[in-house]
């Protein structure tokens, strides 16, 4: 399974210019102080990597280690944050945050187990509601700009 989807800044005011049909340029990201976890979490990893490729700097305004604070505080205006879509879908529903995807920067999520070993019935079923879930939360607009292969492979 690899739903993927981008990564997006989100700030507070509906008027602070961000559009999810606008992304913005890595320039522009590396410009705003950003709300993010400590290191080692995957998406203050993402963001460094995708920042140090292009020799631009990092401001980082606080460092927050659940998306659901980090959205507490974008709301209340003390940065953007660099989340998945899905980390805030019912804040920006509410119009309490704006989103705009960042260009050319994507995130995929992988099942993964081990080859020696079969997954149980349990492992099994597990992963086909994780399957389910991501395709309901695609389907229902939920995750937007997130996809799922044709065949996800299961088992």
């Amino acid at each position: 399974m690899r739903p993927s989807g981008y990564a997006n800044v989100r700030d507070r005011a509906r008027d602070a210019g961000l559009d999810f049909a606008k992304p913005l340029d890595l320039k522009e990201v590396a410009d705003l102080p950003l709300i993010l976890p400590s290191r080692p979490n995957t998406f203050r990893l993402f963001i460094e990597k995708a920042l140090s490729e292009q020799r631009l700097p990092l401001k980082i305004a606080a460092e927050i280690n659940t998306p659901k604070l980090i959205v507490a505080a974008v709301e209340a205006g003390l940065g953007f944050g660099v989340l998945a879509y899905c980390a805030s879908h019912s804040r920006l529903s509410q119009r309490e945050v704006s989103v705009a995807p960042i260009r050319e920067q994507m995130v995929s999520w992988s099942i993964i187990h081990s080859r020696e070993s079969p997954l149980s019935r349990a492992g099994k079923l597990m992963q086909e509601l994780f399957v389910s879930i991501a395709r309901n939360r695609i389907d229902s607009k939920h995750w937007r700009n997130a996809s799922l292969p044709s065949k996800p492979e299961i088992g």
